[in-house]
């Protein structure tokens, strides 16, 4: 699996089936506040199942800006979709609206880290460390603003759908866009996707800070965000 900067510094390539990450570090370095992270494939638009167009690249980044994260935001549709499991790096947060029960593995098998649920005080686990923390409220962005205020998190990598990523961009809590465009040969394409996206979660405009390819995948990173609702 060989994966190359395009740019801004073409020509620093990187084998992942060797042990040196050190690349990695440099091109997705711990950021402290939201990192959301996503991908799209050319062939059909990501809604719930990443499986769907995520490949060992892409999940090779993933688990290596998860390492760096203090807590790991996803949804109850993607934890149900995925049937996932807690993470080895940081504490999970499964935001949710729905008391219904959990059958996936993050709440009922023992993990290292925390899992935190938006269900209802007192609901019970098989796993230990899963915990119900309540509603969210009327705002997502002040639920988790709260939360991490009150946990001393600062680096939060967030693995959100398009209506909390658009709920969160509106409230100008996200930092950097890391995302995945997969099954796609073409630059024009992959460029064409990822507009697409920033449009669809209410981005007006970006800054582009690097773009890596892996066969016919391209993995682009975003910040300097301006939302459609400022």
């Amino acid at each position: 699996m060989i994966l190359a900067e395009i740019s801004p510094n073409p020509g620093n390539v990187l084998d992942l089936a060797q042990e040196d990450l050190s690349l990695l570090k440099i091109w997705y370095p711990r950021l402290d506040g939201f990192r959301l992270n996503y991908v799209v494939s050319f062939t059909e638009l990501k809604n719930s199942d990443s499986a769907l167009s995520t490949n060992n690249v892409d999940r090779t980044i993933l688990r290596f800006i998860r390492s760096q994260s203090d807590l790991i935001v996803t949804t109850g549709l993607t934890a149900r979709t995925e049937n996932l499991k807690a993470s080895k790096f940081a504490p999970l947060l499964i935001l949710t609206s729905t008391n219904e029960e959990f059958e996936f593995p993050a709440v009922k098998e023992e993990s290292e880290f925390p899992v935190y649920t938006t269900q209802a005080l007192g609901t019970d686990y098989p796993n230990s460390k899963a915990l119900a923390i309540g509603r969210v409220g009327t705002s997502v962005g002040d639920f988790l603003s709260s939360l991490i205020l009150a946990n001393n998190f600062n680096a939060i990598a967030l693995e959100t759908g398009v209506t909390v990523s658009e709920e969160l961009v509106k409230g100008n809590l996200v930092n950097e866009i890391c995302l995945s465009v997969t099954n796609c040969s073409s630059r024009s394409d992959a460029d064409g996707l990822a507009q697409q996206f920033l449009t669809q979660i209410g981005v007006s405009s970006a800054h582009e800070v690097q773009v890596l390819k892996s066969d016919d995948s391209w993995f682009f990173r975003f910040d300097s965000l301006e939302s459609n609702h400022q």
